[in-house]
Order: C-alpha cells, then sequence, then structure tokens
C-alpha cells in the first residue's frame, strides 16, 4: 500500500480589486516611536502599480524625505538636514521577489543614540508585516541594528517582497549610504499587493506555516479556489502549481 505524508499544504486563489470609493492613505501611516503623520514621499506613484515602471539610474538616489518610498534598485544616500526622532526607507518589489540591501557606510554616532535598524518586512501605524504569527523567522531574527562611523559591508536579505530601513539621525550631518538589488523568489508566500486589480495564488508550498496578503489600499477580495488539508504522496507531497499568479 502507498504511504501518505501528512503534509500542511495549501492553495488560495484570490482575485483583488481595489475599492474606488475610498482614495489610498498611506500618507496616514505613522511609525511607533511618535512621528505623527507623515507624508510618504515615493520614487512612484503611491498607487503601487506595475513594476514595469521601475526606473533604473546610474545616478546615487538621494533619501531626502523622512518617509521614503521606492521600488528602484541601485545606490541610495542619506545626509540628514535635520535632527529627526525615527524615519524609514520602504523598500517594495514584485510579489515573486526578494530584496536584497547592502550597506555600505555610515556615520552614524551610538554615543548620541543614533540607529539604522533593518527590518525584514514592513512596519505600519505600529503594525508589522508580516505578522509574527506568518512569518518563518522570529522578530529577533528579522531585525538588525548598528550605529557608529565605518564602512559596514553587509548585505540582509528580506523573506519577502517588502523590507524596510529605520533610522534615527541625532545631529546634524549624520548620513549613511546603501544599494538595492532584487533577486527571484520561487516560492513566495507572504505577499505586498502592488497592483490595484489583479489574481493571486497564495499557499505555502506544503509547509507548516501561514502565508499572507496585505494590501496598501482599499480592497475588495473574492476567493476563487479554494485547497487545505492533507495531501496523499509516496514518497513526497504533490504540488499542483508553482509561483504567485497575478
Amino acid at each position: 500500500m502507498p504511504s501518505w505524508t501528512i503534509a500542511a499544504f495549501s492553495c488560495l486563489v484570490l482575485t483583488v480589486v481595489e475599492a474606488h470609493s475610498t482614495s489610498i492613505f498611506l500618507d496616514k501611516f505613522n511609525f511607533k516611536r511618535g512621528l505623527g503623520q507623515q507624508q510618504v514621499h515615493s520614487e512612484r506613484h503611491l498607487s503601487l502599480s506595475s513594476q514595469s515602471s521601475r526606473t533604473k539610474r546610474s545616478a546615487e538616489h538621494l533619501v531626502t524625505e523622512c518617509m521614503y518610498m521606492t521600488s528602484d534598485d541601485g545606490d541610495f544616500f542619506h545626509r540628514t538636514g535635520f535632527v529627526n526622532d525615527t524615519c524609514g526607507v520602504y523598500v517594495f518589489t514584485e510579489p515573486d521577489e526578494y530584496i536584497e540591501l547592502h550597506m555600505n557606510y555610515l556615520d552614524v554616532s551610538c554615543e548620541k543614540e543614533g540607529r539604522i535598524i533593518f527590518l525584514d518586512g514592513w512596519e505600519l501605524n505600529r503594525q508589522v508585516f508580516p505578522t509574527p504569527e506568518d512569518h518563518p523567522k522570529p522578530m529577533s531574527a528579522r531585525t538588525f541594528e548598528f550605529c557608529g562611523r565605518r564602512k559596514i559591508k553587509e548585505t540582509f536579505r528580506s523573506s519577502q517582497n517588502a523590507a524596510m530601513l529605520l533610522y534615527r539621525m541625532p545631529e546634524m550631518g549624520s548620513s549613511f549610504s546603501f544599494s538595492i538589488r532584487y533577486v527571484k523568489n520561487p516560492r513566495p508566500c507572504n505577499v505586498l499587493l502592488q497592483n490595484t486589480e489583479s489574481v493571486f495564488t497564495l499557499r505555502n508550498y506544503g509547509n507548516r506555516s501561514n502565508c499572507s496578503i496585505a494590501a496598501l489600499f482599499p480592497a475588495v477580495v473574492r476567493i476563487e479556489a479554494l485547497n487545505v488539508g492533507v495531501v496523499p504522496s509516496i514518497g513526497r507531497g504533490v504540488e499542483i502549481e508553482t509561483g504567485t499568479v497575478h
């Protein structure tokens, strides 16, 4: 008789459309450390439209706003012109891509409590995406904190298509630079929605883990298909499709 392997196999197909009655509210997001309401500066339209609009520049990108959003690759630089509490650089890309962020240099005083933190995910309105319950890593393994004056030469990779840098610059002239590139993710699980209308296949590829979709715009979600349960197999689990359909 064939052996049966219990696998936490789940497949969920969703159609997501923007709820046109309500406008996008990215500019109302704020950080947990008392930033208040800040306007988000984006390298492209705030609707997070198709990645085909991603631009590639040979020049260095200048991070000039406290809350800065980008899907571009290349080199980035920030030098503070004012002392701030906590600011952030939000990075997002296609659902089937990882984000690799390489720190090049920093000049942020540790003695004056300056900090830069890489977060594997996003933080908005005191909420973290993906949530601790949905992410494969504990929060302690999703954040990396550093300060000082040095060439750091360290690379961080996100677990999904969203990552960010939080930073506190305690004195004028504090600065840092980093580079971004995008790498294919063959098995996306947690997805930050970019398109305002699309079809997604959300699945955990036989792993005992949660997967999730988050939208930064008011959305209407319709479930097209659902397959959750035990998968019979001989030797290994059966996969009926791969990737994120969008």
